[in-house]
């Protein structure tokens, strides 16, 4: 209402995930991923050599009919609900086919069409449309800043949820010294998310990836030194019942 009041503009961007978000999906996937990169004796995922595996390709096949894709349906439901809380002249329509973005059934200029005929079908006129299109274009760089610190804020937050999970999963068996530097970097990442400044969120996702880079490093070779050594359980119990405790890190780095 605020928009509206102020003369400002909405931009409805023609991008899957923005259209429709399933909160559960992303780490769903990372969990898919890291299954297949274990599966053939990896540490971490290799999309060009573990995407053509039959049982990540049936996973993701599931997933793919858990989580429908977006449809020019349900875009255009996001264009009726502004239009009728603000009104039509401060509502854009946006693509994003440059950034790899698009929907089902709008994933090309060459399918404009169907958003046009969707929102004539629904009572719209070609006036209303040229006009939410020319709102589109005027705001085009004021909306390219605003999609990117989106990103970058989604981009945080996922990556809090999948340092917190990490750390209740693999906490106990990190020390103190490689564990300390991931929990200082989530209480950064953490601040930098809440006052969205994103340099320094930046800074604090690449201290999150090079912590557990070192920390995934020393619990893999403590796992390999503890497979070279299968009979050290006779002679030394206590270094063995510590070590068969010993798990590889899996973590998703995010860019």
């Amino acid at each position: 209402m605020a928009i509206g009041a102020a003369g400002g503009v909405v931009q409805i961007v023609g991008l899957n995930s923005f259209v429709k978000f399933y909160p559960d999906k992303g780490s769903e996937i990372s969990i898919i991923r890291n299954a297949a990169a274990l599966a053939a004796g990896d540490k971490e995922w290799d999309s060009s050599k573990h995407n053509s595996d039959p049982i990540y390709i049936a996973a993701m096949d599931i997933i793919d009919k858990k989580y429908p894709a977006a449809t020019v349906k349900d875009f255009v439901d996001h264009i009726d609900y502004a239009v009728n809380l603000i009104g039509v002249e401060h509502v854009g329509i946006v693509s994003d086919f440059d950034g790899g973005g698009g929907i089902e059934g709008w994933n090309d200029a060459s399918e404009t069409m169907n958003v046009t005929a969707e929102l004539i079908s629904r009572g719209y006129s070609e006036e209303d449309i040229e006009k939410m299109k020319q709102e589109a274009e005027a705001n085009a760089d004021s909306d390219k800043a605003a999609k990117e610190t989106a990103e970058k804020i989604n981009a945080a937050d996922g990556m809090i949820f999948q340092t917190d999970k990490q750390l209740k999963e693999f906490g106990e068996k990190l020390s103190d010294d490689k564990k300390g530097p991931i929990e200082a970097a989530l209480v950064e990442l953490k601040a930098a998310h809440e006052s969205k400044d994103l340099t320094q969120i930046d800074a604090a996702m690449e201290k999150i990836n090079e912590a557990w880079k070192v920390a995934s490093e020393e619990m893999y070779k403590a796992e390999q030194e503890a497979g070279a050594n299968p009979g050290a359980d006779q002679g030394q119990p206590e270094a063995a019942a510590e070590g068969d405790n010993v798990e590889d890190v899996d973590f998703e780095e995010v860019k």
